[in-house]
């Protein structure tokens, strides 16, 4: 099958990675794969064999350029479908769902990867961007099909926006986990000697790296914490607050971030909210331990059965400390199977059987 995926760029963060993940999974099932961007922004390492189209140099502005986008789009499509038919487009993050729903791509499946209820409620300052918010995404969301990374962003959709139940699907993200696991064994010269906790995450308000560092104050000063990051200058200011930089590691985030997966006693996730972040899955698929807040979705469909002590409420700096030396002094059994719901042949099911339904509305 020929699959087309729809992304604003591939800036670094979650979605863009899983972006190209899904296209290195379909490619290996031997599928075909168009990965369109609506601008020319390229952070991330793309495999060579994946083909990669730019609509434009910068990305859509305002009313005017979403629908320029969409006529942009719409042609690419029809470029793409005359070399070999689409049998499915998915798209990521709201501006590519809304100029791939103005392009009317074939197939259309709007993967949402956060729950949206909760990005609305954080927008504490003005009523009016709440709400209008709240239009935009209920138009896209509320009525049209989605793929869910998490049963419980599934959930969001329906119960908050009322998106009918047989249009949302929940589509784990693909993890390669002998890819990782073989990544993981490589070295790297900077790694500490000391024992350290690691967190990686773009830098962003809900990753909430204040109640981490907050958190890390409480737990052995013999322990450093490693943040791996995009924004390492802002990152750096708010350990410098937290008075941290004696036992604080930031770094910008790595090509191969596995080695370091391998060698922390603890990946730590802090945020306020999540759609299923791939950094606990990858963790725990190199044997590391994970220690992270409860936030809305994600987190508490991974870490089931024992696991599930490692869960702290957001925003707890005092919990996550206790759950960190927890971990750091009786790392748990990771069990067998903990991934299967990630796995690349469950994700590839799932691909065929959206395909199939190109004619289902």
């Amino acid at each position: 099958m020929h699959v087309v995926l729809v992304a604003p760029n591939l800036r670094v963060g979650g979605a863009e990675r899983s972006m190209l993940r899904y296209a290195a999974c379909l490619q290996r099932a031997g599928h075909s794969v168009s990965l369109v961007l609506l601008e020319n922004r390229i952070e991330l390492p793309v495999p060579a064999d994946i083909a990669v189209h730019s609509l434009a140099t910068r990305g859509p502005r305002g009313t005017t350029g979403k629908i320029v986008a969409g006529i942009r789009l719409a042609r690419k499509l029809k470029a793409l479908s005359s070399v070999e038919p689409i049998d499915l487009t998915i798209s990521t993050l709201p501006l590519a769902d809304e100029v791939a729903l103005r392009a009317s791509a074939p197939n259309l499946w709007l993967r949402v990867a956060n729950t949206l209820s909760a990005e609305i409620a954080s927008i504490g300052s003005s009523k009016h961007k709440r709400e209008r918010r709240l239009k935009r995404y209920i138009r896209m969301y509320g009525e049209n099909r989605c793929i869910a990374v998490s049963e419980s962003v599934r959930r969001d959709l329906i119960d908050f926006f009322g998106l009918a139940p047989n249009k949302a699907v929940t589509i784990y993200n693909p993890i390669p986990i002998e890819e990782i696991q073989a990544l993981s064994k490589m070295m790297d010269s900077r790694i500490p000697e000391q024992p350290f906790v690691l967190h990686a995450a773009r830098f962003a308000p809900q990753k909430r790296i204040d109640v981490l560092l907050d958190a890390m104050r409480r737990v052995d000063p013999e322990v450093r914490v490693v943040l791996l990051t995009d924004n390492p200058a802002a990152v750096t200011r708010i350990v410098l607050e937290y008075a941290q930089q004696d036992r604080s590691l930031v770094l910008p985030l790595q090509d191969n971030p596995f080695v370091w997966f391998r060698r922390a006693k603890a990946v730590v996730l802090s945020s306020d909210r999540e759609g299923m972040p791939n950094v606990l899955a990858e963790a725990l698929a190199v044997g590391t331990p994970v220690v992270s807040t409860d936030c809305p979705s994600g987190p508490r469909e991974l870490l089931t059965g024992d696991l599930a002590r490692w869960l702290s409420p957001c925003g707890d700096a005092a919990a996550l400390a206790r759950n960190v030396t927890a971990v750091l002094a009786s790392p748990p059994v990771i069990p067998t199977g903990v991934l299967d719901r990630f796995s690349e042949k469950s994700f590839i099911a799932s691909m065929i059987t959206l395909a199939m339904q190109r004619d289902a509305r």
